[in-house]
Order: structure tokens, then C-alpha cells, then sequence
């Protein structure tokens, strides 16, 4: 989960980082994990927002999405944050 380079400690550039975030997929606690996340992402945009007026709505949900870029990494992350817009619109 570190997107540090081991034999150099160099940051890795932006390609190698969705590299290395795409290839954490085949992995289960990668899965596991990123699916308990979303779940509370979708549950905290529901009950954490606060509805200013009638078309402007506040949610906390952005937290759990950037929890799972720090965690995961951005290709990791995007499908996440994909996938629980679809499950939001959906309920």
C-alpha cells in the first residue's frame, strides 16, 4: 500500500502510481477493504449532510472517498468513488 519506491525511496511518477493502484485490485484485504469504505461512504452521505435549501445539499461522504485515495490509491479510489455515485443515484 505504499506508493514509494523500496530500492531508491523516490516518490513513483503519476503512470506508476495507477500502475501499482490498478495491480492492488487482485488483492483481497485491497477488495475487502475498499468495499467497507464505500459502504460507509454511502451510509455517510446519507445521514451525515445537512440540506441547506432545497437544491443545495451538504454531505460528508467526500471524506471517506479521499480516505480511500490516501489508502488505496487514485485508480483504486476512482472506481470507488464510480461505483458509490452509482449506488447513491440507485437508492
Amino acid at each position: 500500500m505504499s506508493f514509494m519506491s523500496q530500492e531508491s525511496g523516490m516518490s513513483l511518477s503519476i503512470p506508476q502510481k495507477f500502475r501499482q493502484s490498478a495491480q492492488e485490485l487482485k488483492n483481497v484485504h485491497t477488495l475487502t477493504g475498499v468495499s467497507v469504505l464505500l459502504a460507509m461512504s454511502v451510509v455517510i452521505s446519507f445521514m451525515a449532510s445537512v440540506r441547506i435549501t432545497e437544491s443545495i445539499k451538504i454531505g460528508l461522504g467526500y471524506l471517506i472517498t479521499a480516505l480511500l485515495g490516501m489508502l488505496y490509491g487514485p485508480f483504486t479510489a476512482a472506481l470507488a468513488a464510480g461505483a458509490g455515485d452509482i449506488i447513491k443515484y440507485l437508492l
